[in-house]
């Protein structure tokens, strides 16, 4: 009897424990809907959705965000609410002055919790996507393939630079085609040429007033010349980088071409690098203390960084980020360089995070600012899945 009974309270506290572990809110898009369900553009949109908790707890205060397109710059509503019970909800409305253009197909979207504050079972089904249309202004309601008059379609036909393997810290002539193969004229649009694709700071940029249908236009800039010689990087080209043209296929807007940049002085680069190797920075270790954060108590943070690479770094930044989509960074560093085989090791003191998680990410990033040319870039990202505990 003595055993049974054992074995019932070991099974009693296992239960427990599983209970208590996932024990947490679960904040989604219940509904969506607007007025009218096909937006003429230029004209207002009544936007109704519907927040709710399918969790096992209530949570805390958060935002919600609507966007009209998923990749507009611009907010289209936001909310702030104060909390929701365990197995409640809220209606949100508001109204949005108008579409700037007309669209065959385009996804809006709502993030709930959209500044991370709510630590959540499942932090995956945040995000909301809805597939619409927008008719231009007296027009019929666009239909599943989009205006019967057609629509445009702009993408990139031809990209070069000379010299065709740029050098760095000299100046660099870009020429690239944009071209309309749709079967209706495009508005005005913005292209844009980034020397590198996760570069901070535009490298050309040009306003175009329009494409005829299947016609086209030559463009030309001079960059003054890249800050860092690279093995590898891929270069950019984005048009109509403001979202302002609806076209009949929003996918190829986005052009991608691998190059290398060479050390002043050094013959081009061939496909595997510079003959005289190249770092490869990367987190060598890293650790936090306590290892498990408590919500609003400092946490001492330490990591590694080490160039596994087979030539000296320059300087470059370091940053940690207490949870991988945080906008506020927690701590940064800039390093002077590190030799070939070499490593630092860094620390910092985090006042403590605002909310408990039962799951996050935190994220370290080395060369932040991409100063260095390296053999792997692949490898400067790092996470670790931790928790914060409730007071």
């Amino acid at each position: 009897m003595k055993r049974i009974r054992y074995f019932l309270v070991l099974g009693l506290l296992a239960w427990l424990s599983i209970v208590m572990a996932v024990a947490a809110p679960d904040l989604y898009v219940s509904e969506f809907s607007i007025n009218p369900e096909t937006p003429v553009q230029g004209s207002p949109v009544t936007v109704r959705l519907g927040v709710y908790n399918k969790g096992t707890t209530p949570s805390g205060p958060f935002n919600v965000q609507w966007w009209p397109g998923e990749n507009y710059h611009d907010l289209g509503c936001g909310w702030t609410v104060d909390g929701l019970v365990a197995r409640g909800g809220r209606i949100l409305t508001c109204t949005y002055a108008g579409y700037p253009s007309w669209y065959s197909n385009i996804n809006t979207k709502v993030v709930v919790d959209s500044g991370g504050a709510v630590a959540e079972s499942d932090e995956s089904n945040n995000i909301f996507l809805k597939p619409i249309s927008v008719s231009k202004p007296g027009a019929g309601p666009t239909g599943p393939v989009g205006p019967t008059l057609g629509s445009p379609d702009l993408y990139v036909s031809e990209f070069s630079m000379s010299p065709a393997t740029p050098v760095q810290g000299s100046p660099v002539t870009v020429r690239l085609g944009v071209y309309n193969k749709g079967t209706a004229a495009s508005g005005p649009f913005t292209v844009q040429w980034w020397p590198g694709e996760n570069y901070r700071d535009l490298g050309c940029g040009w306003t175009v007033d329009g494409l005829v249908a299947r016609g086209g236009r030559i463009l030309t800039c001079t960059y003054a010349g890249y800050p860092s010689w690279y093995s590898n990087i891929n270069t950019k080209v984005v048009v109509d980088s403001g979202v302002a043209v609806a076209e009949s296929d929003e996918s190829n807007n986005i052009f991608l071409k691998p190059i290398s940049v060479s050390k002043p002085g050094a013959g081009p680069t061939g496909p595997v690098g510079p003959t005289l190797g190249s770092p490869d920075l990367y987190v060598s270790e890293f650790s936090m203390s306590p290892a498990t954060p408590v919500q609003g108590s400092p946490v001492t943070v330490r990591l590694g960084v080490y160039n596994k690479g087979t030539a000296a770094s320059g300087p470059f930044t370091v940053q940690w980020w207490p949870g991988e989509n945080y906008r506020d960074l927690g701590c940064g560093w800039t390093v002077d360089g590190l030799v070939a085989r070499g490593g630092r090791i860094l620390t910092c003191t985090y006042a403590g995070y605002p909310s408990w998680y039962s799951n996050i990410n935190t994220k370290v990033v080395v060369d932040s600012g991409g100063a260095v040319a390296e053999s792997d870039e692949s490898n400067n990202i790092f996470l670790k899945a931790i928790k914060v505990n409730r007071p």
